[in-house]
Order: structure tokens, then sequence, then C-alpha cells
């Protein structure tokens, strides 16, 4: 079951970056509170709508099922938005209870990695969804 995995490429980028706040930041809450607002009502559908391709597609592959079925909603803690950081096509959004990646895409912002929390130095993050 993969359910911790590392979001260590984009935390380095965001370590690299940080501050740098782009012209996508509206856009990036957005597609990152609908997530988590998908996934507080258990609308797995909707989240998975929201998730990057591979993270979709990864997901479905490591657990044997569609991803409306393999989704941990209830697992991601449904939080506010604190802050949201773009870089090149790449965001970090903090809420109140955890971390996400998002992933700018030619349709808009997805979701790369949820439910993401600080491990330590050689593994930065580990997240419920992505990595």
């Amino acid at each position: 079951m993969r359910l911790l995995v590392t979001a260590g490429g984009l935390v380095l980028c965001g370590l690299l970056l940080a501050g740098c706040t782009g012209p996508g930041e509206p856009d990036a809450r957005r597609a990152a509170t609908g997530f988590l607002d998908a996934a507080e009502r258990g609308d797995r559908e909707a989240a998975c709508a929201l998730l990057a391709p591979r993270t979709s597609a990864d997901l479905s592959t490591s657990e044997g099922q569609p991803c409306a079925e393999a989704l941990p909603a209830d697992r991601i803690q449904p939080g506010t938005v604190r802050s949201v950081q773009v870089w090149s096509g790449r965001a970090q959004v903090d809420t109140d209870a955890n971390t996400m990646f998002l992933t700018e895409f030619d349709d808009g912002w997805r979701v790369s990695a949820a439910g993401c929390t600080p491990a330590g130095e050689s593994e930065p993050y580990r997240c419920v969804v992505g990595g």
C-alpha cells in the first residue's frame, strides 16, 4: 500500500526558490482548496479529477484499483490554505494541517502530492498521496 512517499524533488525546488510567488497563485490556491474540499466531502471522483495525471496513475497502479477507489480521502486532513508559493509551473501550498504540491498543466493546476508532513533531512516530506 502506497501511503507514505517523498516529495523530495518538489521540496528541493521549493526550498531553493521559496518566496518566489508568481501570477498563478490564485489559481493554484483554488485547485488546492477544491481538492481539500472534495476529499473532506468524501467525493473521491472530484478529488481524483484534481490530481496530476501521473499521481492519479501511480495511485491506481500501486493500489490495483481506479483512483476513486484507491484515494485515501479520509487520511487527507482538511485545512485552510495559509500560503501559496509559485515558481515555474510548480506550487507549494501550506495549510494549517499539512502541505500540498501542485503542478501547472495546460488545463490548470493539479495536485501532485497531498497530505505531506515534514519527515527530516534525508526525506524532507512524507505524503499520503503522490510524491
